[in-house]
């Protein structure tokens, strides 16, 4: 979702893909990581995976974790090998958000997606929403599942400080920019705007040309760390028989989430399919949802 947010400020001129992070966010020029692009963060591709920087209690602190992140050196040469940032992407992309609008990520998404387009999927919930919210936090069946070293899985969850078991409200209440939540109706409405060239009743959100920059696949191969085949593009997945399929299309694509409180979220589009003018997006979508009643 913040993908998307980030895309609406690349077609407006605000953020440039193949600018450096670094020219908007200055205290991420650390490490050798000045030349890390846009793209090359969006796409994970910037090999800043692992926050070995981060304290224990850190992902539940906005400031603290892109702190840590903007110190964190990568792991290997960027745009060489890609991994799938399941830590430090949601902060990598709110904090671009966030220099390049002025606007906290959550603030950013609540004017531009929740509101002015009528997308019921929100970021920072309001008590009034958490009312509607079913939480699914379980990292005890994340690390039990995971297929990711042990050593690895350790430095990939450095931040959270005891990560083998479910968070508590507590926890959830301290992490406010995390917590989101929608409706698969409020999800499909969004990317529809997507699959319907950017446009959807009379609302122009993103030009051709970014809905066709953003499908471009910028890698594939096995994810270096989750060792599984990705075909990625910038911010979201493109149709892969072994991993992603989602039908024919070769070009059909969308999103599968690896959240850490291990809940399913998936986005599948395919934008050739016969019902062109749909309300909701075309294809099929499954995500975590509010309460329906």
């Amino acid at each position: 979702m913040l993908a998307f947010a980030l895309h609406m400020l690349a077609d407006s001129g605000a953020l440039s893909y193949d600018a450096p992070v670094a020219r908007y966010w200055p205290e991420f020029a650390t490490e050798g990581k000045e030349r890390i692009t846009v793209r090359q963060a969006i796409s994970h591709h910037a090999a800043i995976h692992l926050v070995d920087a981060a304290e224990p209690g850190d992902f539940f602190c906005w400031e603290r974790m892109v702190a840590a992140i903007a110190r964190q050196r990568p792991q290997w040469l960027p745009g060489t090998r890609g991994v799938y940032h399941t830590v430090s992407s949601v902060f990598i992309l709110g904090k671009l958000i966030q220099c390049a609008s002025g606007e906290y990520p959550w603030d950013f998404f609540r004017r531009e997606v929740t509101e002015r387009l009528g997308v019921d999927y929100h970021i920072r919930l309001t008590e009034a929403e958490r009312v509607r919210y079913r939480p699914n936090y379980d990292t005890e069946h994340f690390v039990r599942d995971a297929n990711i070293a042990p050593d690895i899985l350790s430095r990939f969850l450095a931040g959270m400080g005891d990560y083998a078991r479910v968070l508590t409200a507590e926890e959830q209440q301290a992490m406010p920019y995390k917590l989101s939540g929608g409706t698969a109706r409020g999800a499909a409405r969004l990317f529809a705007f997507a699959s319907m060239d950017g446009e959807l009743d009379g609302i122009r959100v993103l030009s051709p040309r970014t809905i066709e920059l953003m499908t471009e696949v910028q890698w594939y191969e096995k994810c270096a760390v989750w060792r599984t085949p990705m075909r990625t593009a910038l911010g979201i997945l493109v149709k892969d028989p072994q991993f992603f399929y989602i039908g024919p299309n070769p070009k059909a694509y969308g999103y599968s989430a690896f959240r850490m409180d291990a809940g399913a979220a998936k986005i599948l589009i395919d934008p050739f399919l016969p019902a062109r003018r749909s309300t909701h997006s075309r294809g099929m979508l499954s995500v975590r949802t509010f309460h329906s009643g």
